[in-house]
């Protein structure tokens, strides 16, 4: 027996041993402006995005009497890159270590664009302060699913070579991601939404799918996603706003400025609010 419990405990010690700690979470490069809550939170897509994707709006929405925070995710503008493998909850992590240097604690609203929403999805899993949501043109849950995920893979894939002879930074930054969409196609199925999380969806008229299987797969998500709670709404960026997919986060939500009133709707009806109370307040999107 005492033979039994030694070697148990040296496999373990060995295990122990042979598995390094997971690194501490990076503080990316973040510029937080105004005072006042909640705070709101914007999170840019992969590519060229950084946090000069918001530098039109964050500014103006300061102006309502919240705090904002603009950031650069890992490998983006000022921010270093992640040590590889990519993985969607060290993005997570590291937006939640960041949120810690600056001192903020809560109640935050989430504006996402495009694959930020997925860091944006897995922050408001498991953080009881998120009081709130954007996701402009974003990857709506339930739209990477392992088809979509290996259908972009065979789509980007064999423009990993020139891309890396001829941006070699970026590449370092998107390929891995990519690589990895499949894995992060499984975190985020296992992510269960709050329906009582008031969430905005904006989509741009012209997104950035590109196989019509894809197009058609996320107008069907976006759709189940806003039918699935009252707590949910869907704002359309039209031609006339000069939107797409990599204008709707740099022009803003639309010309009347629809979408700051509705993030601000967010923030003044929850600024005194207690996140424990979220699933007995009700908010009306509409403004």
């Amino acid at each position: 027996m005492l033979t039994a419990i030694a070697t148990s405990i040296g496999l373990l010690l060995s295990a122990c041993v042979s598995t390094p700690p997971e690194p501490a979470a990076p503080v990316l490069s973040a510029v937080v402006e105004g005072t006042g809550n909640p705070t709101v939170v914007f999170i840019h897509g992969n590519g060229n995005a950084t946090s000069g994707d918001w530098q039109s709006i964050a500014p103006q929405v300061a102006e309502m009497g919240v705090r904002t925070m603009v950031y650069d995710r890992a490998g983006h503008g000022e921010s270093a890159l992640f040590p590889t493998p990519y993985r969607l909850k060290n993005e997570a992590a590291a937006l939640d270590a960041t949120l810690v240097s600056h001192g903020i604690k809560g109640p935050i609203v989430l504006v996402a664009h495009s694959y930020g929403e997925a860091v944006a999805q897995l922050v408001a899993a498991s953080r009881p302060d998120v009081v709130g949501a954007v996701f402009v043109d974003a990857l709506i849950p339930g739209t990477l699913t392992a088809d979509v995920a290996q259908g972009q893979i065979e789509e980007f894939a064999p423009r990993f070579d020139k891309l890396r002879a001829q941006a070699p930074e970026l590449a370092a930054a998107v390929i891995p991601i990519i690589e990895a969409f499949p894995e992060t196609a499984s975190t985020l199925g296992k992510l269960s939404c709050a329906r009582d999380l008031p969430t905005i969806v904006v989509s741009a008229e012209q997104g950035n799918w590109s196989r019509p299987q894809d197009i058609a797969h996320s107008k069907a998500a976006v759709s189940r996603f806003v039918q699935g709670s009252q707590w949910r709404s869907e704002m359309i960026a039209t031609k006339e706003w000069a939107s797409g997919h990599e204008r709707s986060a740099r022009c803003g939500f639309g010309r009347d400025q629809m979408g700051y009133q509705r993030i601000a709707t967010i923030a003044r009806q929850k600024r005194q609010l207690a996140a424990s109370c979220r699933k007995s307040y009700k908010l009306a999107v509409h403004v």
